[in-house]
């Protein structure tokens, strides 16, 4: 893990308050939905873990895949 990351690691283990803050709650959110749903759960258990609607899971997690696959594709390789 790069330095950086391990001070928002120990920044997000000491005080939440100040890490969700500094990153954002959607953003939070959009990391939680990622997470479970590459673990294997459904859109349903995502929505009772997160307090979320179920399609608001749907729509969070579709765009951040469109996105990722975009992006890979664009990548060039040398």
């Amino acid at each position: 893990m790069h330095p950086p990351l391990k001070d928002l690691q120990k920044l997000a283990s000491s005080n939440w308050d100040d890490f969700e803050s500094l990153v954002g709650k959607k953003a939070i959110i959009k990391a939680l939905v990622v997470m479970y749903r590459r673990s294997g759960l459904s859109y349903g258990q995502i929505q009772q873990k997160l307090k979320i609607d179920k399609s608001a899971a749907c729509r969070i997690y579709l765009k951040w895949h469109d996105e990722t696959v975009a992006k890979k594709s664009t990548q060039v390789s040398i």
